[in-house]
C-alpha cells in the first residue's frame, strides 16, 4: 500500500514519535530510507545571534564543521553520533568568546 502524505504530516509523525517506530508503519525495515519529500517550506524569520555562549546539539555536520565552534557564541555538541560519529564536547571555562581548542571529541 502507498501512503501519501505531506512533508509536515512526516515531520509531525517523527516528532511524536521515533522514527524507528514510524518506519515499519511504512513497511521500511531501515528507518534510515525513511526520506522526507523535497519540497519547499516556507521561509521562517531569521534568528538573532545570541549574546552570551550556546550550545546546541542535533545537527548533521562534517567532521572539519564539528571540530570548531559554529561561531563565537555558538557550538554544536552532538553532530552525527546517531551514524557512527563522534560525540562533541565543549570545555567551558566561563569564556565569551568559544574556541576551537576547546572543542573535544568523546
Amino acid at each position: 500500500m502507498r501512503h501519501v502524505l505531506t512533508r509536515q504530516q512526516l515531520y509531525d509523525m517523527i516528532w511524536e514519535r521515533a522514527v524507528s517506530k514510524v518506519a515499519p508503519e511504512f513497511g521500511i525495515s531501515d528507518p534510515a530510507r525513511l526520506v522526507i519529500p523535497d519540497i519547499a517550506l516556507p521561509a521562517r524569520e531569521e534568528t538573532r545571534a545570541p549574546d552570551w555562549p550556546t550550545f546546541v546539539g542535533h545537527d548533521w555536520l562534517s567532521s572539519a564543521e564539528a571540530a570548531r565552534p559554529l561561531s563565537d557564541r555558538v557550538a554544536c555538541v552532538d553532530y552525527s553520533v546517531a551514524k557512527g560519529g563522534p560525540l562533541m564536547a565543549y570545555r567551558y571555562s566561563g569564556e565569551a568568546t568559544l574556541t576551537a581548542e576547546n572543542v573535544v571529541a568523546l
